[in-house]
């Protein structure tokens, strides 16, 4: 069965967020999203989301997934 995600939108007070490979504060940082970048959330585990977002590069099949801290989205 195929998940479906929620979209949200970074937002957080330096103007980008780290986005890391694991789920802890401590994991590796694999990506760097700017505030206004749309994701997908599909889950949750503690205070990091685990999602989806295009990759910097671009194109319909350039995606990314990893961590993020849920205060850094919104709606």
């Amino acid at each position: 069965m195929l998940k479906v995600g929620k979209i949200y939108v970074v937002s957080y007070k330096d103007g980008y967020i780290d986005v890391r490979n694991q789920a802890d504060s401590t994991s590796q940082i694999s990506e760097n999203l700017l505030n206004g970048t749309q994701i997908m959330k599909y889950s949750q585990e503690g205070d990091r989301c685990y999602v989806k977002f295009p990759l910097k590069s671009g194109g319909a099949l350039s995606k990314d997934i990893g961590y993020i801290h849920k205060s850094q989205l919104k709606k």
